[in-house]
């Protein structure tokens, strides 16, 4: 699900991947909730210990490293986009000045499999550069690079 909050000199747009959180939630919460029960009950099966520690590593796997949480903020002030993306324990910051910033390419290219990623750039006269991860599985980059093509006017490329 996509946010986007406009003020006067600044753009906030999130992507917070509730999907993929009903999904971790449904692997996960039944194992958790089985071992949790059988150790408060003091039933010690072979499985009660392993189920436990699988269903908290699977758990945080996937809070960590599939349902990251995405924040891009352009600031007109200091012509500025920051795309932040926080898993559970770590946060990649990224930080892009919009001055040499001439257009906003979406392009939609195949890996070596044959399946087709969609990747979204902020071109300018020398760099070009990556602002999502192509490889999510939500199919939002469109509206994206729509709300930042509003906001900075600059030209949305398909």
């Amino acid at each position: 699900m996509i946010r986007a909050q406009q003020s006067e000199s600044q753009l906030v747009i999130r992507y917070i991947p509730i999907t993929l959180y009903i999904i971790t939630g449904i692997f996960t919460l039944p194992l958790l909730w089985i071992s949790l029960v059988n150790i408060s009950q003091h039933i010690y099966t072979g499985g009660t210990i392993p189920f436990l520690i699988f269903s908290l590593g699977f758990g945080g796997t996937m809070l960590e490293f599939v349902a990251t949480r995405e924040e891009i903020v352009i600031d007109r002030t200091s012509h500025e986009l920051r795309r932040t993306v926080k898993g559970m324990f770590r946060k990649k910051i990224q930080r892009i000045p919009l001055h040499p910033i001439r257009s906003i390419v979406l392009e939609t290219k195949p890996d070596t499999h044959g399946t087709k990623y969609r990747h979204l750039y902020l071109r300018g006269n020398e760099a070009e550069h990556l602002i999502n991860n192509p490889k999510l599985l939500h199919d939002e980059h469109r509206k994206i690079g729509k709300l930042i093509s509003d906001f900075t006017c600059l030209p949305f490329v398909e």
